[in-house]
């Protein structure tokens, strides 16, 4: 199996490194996956991924995965195949996030826009990168 997102960044604050994957659930002129199959194949690979410990590879702290997309009723599938596809590796799950593209275009990736997918659904909004974000309220 392959673990491969849409793309790979960093979002970067003096030193500090803050390393994410990133995935694209439909654009602005495609439509988003409501696909049970399709997470679960994604989420499969993910988890299989991170348990070969191979990220370390590249990276000193494991990613985020970050999924955008243009449908949040995608973000109980996503839990659910999360869920099992970590089980099924045997590990936690990797911490992943689903924002909607309007708003991530709209306010950015900084703002209280993401949802967790690894945490309980009535988590709500909140921020990818909470500590980063506090060290920018501080300058």
């Amino acid at each position: 199996r392959k673990w491969l997102p849409d793309a790979y960044g960093v979002l970067r604050f003096g030193e500090e490194w803050h390393p994410f994957w990133l995935e694209l659930d439909g654009t602005q002129t495609a439509r988003s996956r409501i696909d049970p199959q399709v997470w679960q194949r994604k989420l499969d690979n993910l988890c299989a991924f991170v348990a070969t410990g191979k990220w370390r590879l590249r990276h000193a702290t494991q990613p985020k995965f970050l999924i955008v997309t243009q449908d949040l009723r995608n973000r109980p599938l996503i839990c659910d195949a999360l869920g099992v596809a970590a089980r099924g590796c045997d590990i936690a799950p990797p911490a992943t996030y689903v924002a909607s593209l309007s708003e991530l275009v709209q306010r950015g990736p900084l703002a209280s826009i993401w949802l967790t997918a690894h945490a309980p659904i009535e988590a709500g909004f909140g921020h990818a990168f909470p500590a980063l974000l506090q060290r920018c309220e501080r300058c």
